[in-house]
């Protein structure tokens, strides 16, 4: 019994405490790159320690607000005018954002937008894959003759390593996954902001697992704009009310392309032990993932919704790759046609 709760317990790796996710060290790339806060902020070019997020409690705004002169100088270097860090952050954030997506041309075609999940850390630790590791899993899986250009969306998703096998410590685990939704839907709003007012012509956007709910906060304000999208969530650990709802009141629908890849028995998403299958509290209770194991027909309806409603929505049935909730196994190579195959 003892191996069966540890085994759905590693699903999500947690001690007690969260830790937050820091990208303030990142270096500086040719690979365009966003990097949020927990706020849905951006981090800028200067280098911000660990430490110091830890002490402005993983916040860029508390960062800012006790270090003045760096937000100064990030100002000055973004040339956005310093109207106080409440005054000017968003403006700091649309500077940042257009910044990287100057990188590409303007005959840029089929620019991707590449979101993580859930428990994904910067930089390796123990045995897990890091959030840069997966995006190379993703890229990997691109179908020979499919030109993108990637850009990689960093956000805060909490990690954190090693379980107990204390109930109090349990329901810790099932909590901090409902912490990360919130940091998922601080990011997703504001990046939808940030793509509703850049030029970007046509875009794809594809996540795995919780990344799904930073698009699903995305869609309002993306949806505002004429710009075709296209959208990819791979084991979307959401409801399937978080993406119909978002569009619920969208008059043009009909250019947005969904795809959804689900697999059933994927036992993260089930939140049930990968042996039996019985022991876990289910895709309902903390923080619903319904739609990426299609639990009581979650997806299928879904599609039916969107069918409904003029949206083109292309169901993809994973379950062949197992219990599995590994990026690598879900972006094999040779499963890349079925995922990017519109």
């Amino acid at each position: 019994m003892k191996n069966t709760i540890l085994s759905l317990l590693v699903l999500f790796s947690f001690q007690s405490f969260a830790q937050n996710v820091h990208f303030g060290e990142h270096e500086s790339s040719t690979l365009p790159s966003l990097y949020f806060d927990k706020d849905g902020n951006l981090y800028p070019s200067e280098r911000i320690s660990d430490s110091d997020m830890e002490t402005a409690k993983s916040s860029l705004s508390n960062f800012y607000k006790s270090n003045p002169a760096v937000f100064n100088k990030v100002c000055e270097d973004l040339t956005v005018e310093n109207k106080g860090v409440d005054g000017s952050i968003q403006d700091v954030n649309t500077a940042i954002f257009n910044r990287e997506m100057a990188k590409f041309s303007n005959e840029s075609k089929n620019l991707t937008f590449l979101i993580h999940g859930f428990r994904k850390a910067f930089k390796q630790q123990n045995e897990d894959e890091s959030s840069i590791e997966n995006f190379e899993s993703m890229v990997s899986s691109i179908p020979p003759g499919q030109e993108r250009q990637f850009v990689r969306v960093f956000w805060d998703g909490l990690y954190d390593c090693c379980i107990t096998l204390n109930v109090a410590d349990n329901m810790k685990i099932f909590k901090l996954f409902e912490s990360s939704i919130v940091n998922a839907d601080n990011v997703g709003k504001s990046f939808g902001r940030m793509l509703a007012q850049s030029p970007i012509e046509s875009y794809t956007l594809l996540s795995f697992s919780l990344g799904a709910k930073v698009i699903a906060s995305a869609l309002p304000s993306i949806d505002k704009k004429l710009t075709p999208y296209y959208v990819i969530l791979v084991a979307p650990a959401i409801d399937g009310a978080d993406i119909t709802t978002a569009l619920s009141k969208i008059e043009r629908r009909n250019k947005l392309e969904l795809t959804i890849v689900y697999n059933e028995d994927d036992f993260v998403l089930m939140k049930k032990d990968p042996k039996s299958g019985l022991i876990g509290p289910g895709p309902n209770k903390f923080g619903v993932t319904t739609l990426g194991c299609n639990y009581k027909k979650e997806a299928e309806y879904t599609k039916t919704h969107f069918d409904n409603h003029l949206v083109k929505c292309r169901l993809v049935k994973f379950n062949f790759i197992g219990k599995t909730h590994k990026v690598s196994a879900y972006f094999d190579p040779l499963y890349g046609p079925l995922i990017w195959g519109y």
